[in-house]
């Protein structure tokens, strides 16, 4: 099993896919994006997988291992062709 397969278990991450993990001083950094699906556009419920861009967030977490965690997740927004709708997801 590899490495990123051990953190999604012991994080308990489902779907993502873990791209890196950095250990700082005080804090351990994962790098995190989800699997890449089709989605439902909230207003017309037509689906897309058109990838408009992406924006990084980052999520605190609890401790673990005695070091604060960070996830790093690199967020899709998707777009609608014929209408020109962005959908963050």
């Amino acid at each position: 099993m590899l490495a990123s397969n051990y953190t999604q278990e012991i994080l308990n991450l489902q779907d993502v896919i873990v791209e890196k993990v950095e250990n700082l001083n005080k804090k351990q950094r994962i790098y995190i994006k989800l699997v890449r699906k089709e989605v439902n556009c909230p207003c017309c419920r037509v689906q897309t997988s058109k990838i408009h861009d992406y924006r990084t967030q980052i999520v605190k977490d609890a401790e673990a291992f005695g070091k604060k965690v960070e996830l790093v997740l690199r967020k899709r927004r998707y777009i609608l062709i014929y209408i020109m709708m962005i959908i963050d997801s």
